[in-house]
């Protein structure tokens, strides 16, 4: 039975710092320009397009592992499936686990999933012995 249960990262700290990068925005525009309200429209309107995006980062770009392999996506957003067997390594950076599969491509899991353990769990119990993400994890 293939199992789907969505894994979705939980996107607080991202927006704390969306909102850090838009109060930025709007301080640089309030240097450069004597009309504070541009600054402050293009600093909301960066907070608002930023929060969009994460919140739709969780929708389109979720995380399947099934008995037969992995569906996840790569740094440019392209989701692809990765069986367990053409995973040559797993590397943890800058908050995802970055894999290189057999076939050249290199794609990532999130490690802040909502959870994390069942994923573990679940890779650890599918996952050949030898494989490089169940022993990195």
């Amino acid at each position: 039975m293939q199992f789907e249960k969505k894994f979705y990262s939980n996107v607080k700290w991202l927006l704390v710092i969306n909102g850090i990068v838009s109060i930025g925005v709007m301080l640089i525009g309030l240097l450069l320009d004597t009309r504070p309200i541009f600054a402050i429209l293009f600093g909301s309107a960066t907070l608002v397009l930023g929060s969009v995006t994460f919140v739709l980062a969780r929708k389109f770009w979720p995380v399947y592992a099934g008995p037969d392999g992995l569906r996840t996506y790569d740094g440019m957003g392209i989701n692809s499936d990765l069986p367990w067997n053409e995973i040559l390594s797993a590397n943890p950076a800058l908050g995802y686990y970055w894999i290189r599969s057999a076939s050249g491509k290199t794609l990532c899991v999130p490690t802040y999933l909502e959870d994390m353990e069942g994923f573990k769990n679940y890779v650890r119990h599918h996952a050949p012995v030898d494989n490089p993400l169940r022993e990195s994890l």
